[in-house]
């Protein structure tokens, strides 16, 4: 798509933010969330799912799906796509406050490795915001499939074998693809682990390279054009 016709698009996509509540904006904002950011798949499969008891993960929802978590008794949603003027943010937030639900902003990666105030941050949230809780990406695949294995490996102590089953295709990541990176970062604390035994988070303090484990995933080779394709044109993930 031409630069020009891109930028013309985030203005439009963005000109919500300065009022959200004025005539017209919440139409607006309706429009891009339904045909620029696959809304109207979400609202056939929002991709939810339960990662633990009072714990679920799914791709952003609605206004009307976040308040049929409020009806579930979910207390929190953590936004992972951080806080950003677009549509489905400010329809979600407005939805948010209107149902009394607390909201986190924890902007992940989903082609990156996590960092450590992205790890230590996702504990910090696990320890101090109420629950049930609600964490979601855009289409609730990667980084909430990141996150959620965060969750397994630091707040129930799991295993990292139990923490990639959440980056599956069950749940519409391809590890073939550079969201591969993310399994690459849970398989490099297994390995490390299998030699010599450690927590995770005294693994990510101590031991946790961020660029080193780049480089690793780049030497591996292990991107596969098909889904690089697929991925990053077809579906579009961010």
């Amino acid at each position: 798509m031409p630069k020009f016709i891109d930028e013309t698009l985030l203005r439009w996509r963005t000109a919500w933010a300065a009022n959200p509540g004025r005539p017209g904006a919440r139409f607006g904002a309706w429009l891009d969330t339904m045909l620029i950011d696959h809304g109207i798949v979400r609202v056939v499969y929002p991709n939810r799912w339960q990662v633990a008891e009072g714990v679920e993960r799914c791709s952003h929802p609605t206004g009307r799906q976040v308040r049929n978590a409020a009806k579930r008794g979910v207390k929190t949603i953590i936004n992972l796509r951080g806080d950003h003027p677009l549509g489905p943010s400010i329809l979600s937030a407005l939805a948010c406050k209107e149902s009394g639900l607390a909201l986190h902003y924890h902007k992940m990666r989903s082609r990156g490795m996590p960092t450590k105030e992205q790890i230590f941050g996702a504990k910090e949230l696990f320890e101090t915001v109420a629950y049930p809780i609600l964490f979601h990406c855009k289409s609730g695949a990667d980084r909430a499939g990141i996150m959620s294995a965060l969750y397994v490996l630091i707040a129930q102590g799991g295993s990292a074998d139990a923490a990639l089953k959440q980056l599956s295709w069950r749940f519409g990541h391809i590890r073939q693809a550079k969201t591969g990176m993310l399994d690459f970062f849970v398989e490099s604390y297994r390995d490390f682990n299998e030699h010599q035994p450690i927590a995770f988070l005294d693994w990510v303090e101590q031991h946790y390279d961020e660029d080193a484990t780049v480089a690793a995933y780049y030497a591996a080779k292990r991107e596969a054009s098909w889904a690089s394709l697929l991925v990053d044109r077809l579906l579009r993930r961010e």
